[in-house]
């Protein structure tokens, strides 16, 4: 694990991304504030329909009602 300041994270994204893929979590910290962001690799190997089988379609509903009021044009 890995802690670093935005500006030393914009610096090294492509060796951070790296250690992402091979396991290691990084934390990046937001000088001045309370946040805290974490890079981290999501498995690619996610069976077909992953979410529909862990999710109903009522929660499926509620989270594109919800989606819709989120800015637009941004990451998450």
């Amino acid at each position: 694990m890995v802690t670093l300041t935005l500006e030393e994270a914009q610096h090294s994204l492509n060796s951070l991304a790296e250690r992402a893929l091979r396991g290691e979590t990084v934390f990046i910290r937001i000088e001045g504030t309370e946040e805290l962001l974490s890079l981290q690799s999501v498995a690619p190997d996610l069976p077909p329909n992953y979410l529909a089988e862990c999710y109903g379609p009522e929660e499926v509903a509620d989270e594109e009602y919800l989606a819709g009021f989120a800015p637009k044009g941004l990451a998450t």
